[in-house]
């Protein structure tokens, strides 16, 4: 892989279980998870502290965050996820985005008139088969909306937190291929 330090990565985090117990204390759940740290190592990555106790509250953090920050790429993770997909829908987003596990159905509360992705956007969803948070049949009916040659799912044989993209090769060159795409995209005439 080459150097891929100029790509611009928001990476917004899910309700981490594990930091939970160690944000009681804080009552912020931090942005140094394990895929955050991981990304770091190879792109150039913003992961914002949210509360997740207030999903209008996160999402206008993130909202912000665009607007500053500029990413050329948006991965969200379970309720990160959600909160990508809301961005999407919004407009405030429109760039290639991939989905860990998204929450996105859960938080729609299976109001079938919110399950859509805008058309012309580059997402990519990718979901444990052993996801017992998450179950996979959401991510499979999300893959189903938006630009049918643009919505990729990708199954793994992982569980929700998908520690099987930490220090996975194949995580980074989609990263870098959906930036590519994006940039190739834009220059031609």
């Amino acid at each position: 892989m080459s150097d891929t330090k100029h790509i611009k990565v928001l990476y917004i985090h899910g309700r981490n279980r594990e930091l939970f117990k160690i944000a009681a204390f804080s009552r912020v759940i931090s942005s140094q998870t394990l895929k955050c740290k991981f990304l770091s190592e190879h792109f150039d990555v913003r992961c914002l502290d949210m509360e997740t106790k207030d999903i209008n509250k996160d999402i206008k953090l993130q909202e912000e965050e665009i607007r500053r920050f500029r990413p050329d790429v948006v991965v969200g993770s379970s309720y990160g996820g959600a909160i990508a997909v809301t961005l999407l829908q919004k407009g405030t987003w429109k760039g290639p985005t991939i989905l860990l596990g998204q929450a996105f159905v859960k938080y729609a509360n299976n109001d079938i008139s919110k399950f859509w992705l805008p058309e012309g956007v580059e997402i990519t969803l990718i979901h444990g088969t052993k996801d017992s948070i998450i179950p996979v049949e959401h991510s499979r009916l999300l893959a189903t909306k938006g630009t049918h040659e643009l919505v990729k799912l990708v199954e793994v044989d992982d569980q929700h937190e998908l520690l099987s993209l930490i220090d996975n090769q194949w995580f980074l060159d989609l990263i870098q291929d959906v930036h590519n795409r994006k940039r190739n995209h834009s220059s031609s005439p």
